[in-house]
């Protein structure tokens, strides 16, 4: 993964999660259990002491939850050099896309420690060329022309630490599993054209937070490490394998920062 990249991402989470921790905090109702004196309104009356109480929102109603943003895909090893042997993808820039859709479905538990979990879906469309691979200094280089299409489905179980329609942070945990897949569309030096298709399984671990910001937004940051260690090509352009074939290695870490609205 670019180093930049992660430092941007992560720079970025923490000023929105210490911009919103500080507005909630302005906006707070006040409850005040204090005694009325003579002369002040509704003396005497049922719950007289009793100032600002916030009324009971619909807020609990809302269980589906749908989330947009960005997504950063660091690589163990870069598929590209994976794919071509070519050394001026090693160590390359990893992708980054605002194509990243995701819905769960929240089921509140009856656990002190595990108050709610919740099960959904994820998408996610990432797309690279050679020109946004390449991390070297020199401005003119040699090497094949490579178009990627990355294409990310799964389904998630989430587990979270603190109740996710009462409380203001979500901490959660969960697992993933799923399809990775997608093309390359290739130029090799010389001017020969191939189209690789490819197609493999994942898991991945995920841990992070939800923000509440409203009754029904706020924003989530999550880290995945993804295991996808065996992804077959339908070719092999660059002779890197040994049956007409590349098993590629898509295992990473992935960076979310989104925003999500429930319905």
């Amino acid at each position: 993964m670019s180093r930049q990249n992660l430092i941007r991402i992560l720079v970025i989470s923490i000023l929105l999660m210490t911009m919103t921790s500080s507005l909630l905090a302005q906006q707070e109702d006040v409850y005040v259990d204090a005694p009325i004196g003579p002369g002040q309104p509704n003396a005497g009356q049922p719950n007289a002491g009793q100032v600002n109480a916030a009324p009971a929102g619909p807020a609990g109603t809302y269980r589906d939850q749908f989330n947009w943003g960005l997504i950063n895909y660091g690589f163990t090893e870069h598929v590209y050099y994976q794919f071509s042997g070519d050394g001026i993808f090693s160590g390359g820039n990893s992708p980054s896309s605002f194509l990243n859709i995701g819905w769960i479905r929240i089921i509140p538990l009856d656990f002190k420690y595990l108050p709610g979990m919740a099960f959904g879906a994820d998408f996610m469309n990432l797309s690279q060329t050679s020109e946004d691979v390449y991390s070297g200094d020199s401005d003119v280089v040699t090497g094949p022309a490579i178009d990627m299409s990355l294409y990310v489905t799964d389904v998630k179980i989430r587990l979270f630490f603190m109740d996710p329609i009462a409380e203001t942070l979500h901490p959660f945990f969960g697992i993933s599993w799923g399809l990775v897949f997608g093309d390359f569309k290739t130029t090799k030096v010389g001017g020969q054209k191939y189209s690789t298709d490819f197609f493999g399984f994942l898991v991945s671990r995920n841990i992070g937070v939800q923000i509440k910001i409203g009754e029904r937004g706020g924003l989530v940051t999550e880290f995945r490490t993804v295991t996808a260690n065996s992804v077959r090509t339908s070719n092999d352009p660059f002779g890197r394998g040994s049956d007409g074939s590349v098993n590629l290695d898509f295992s990473g870490i992935t960076i979310a920062l989104t925003g999500y609205y429930r319905f």
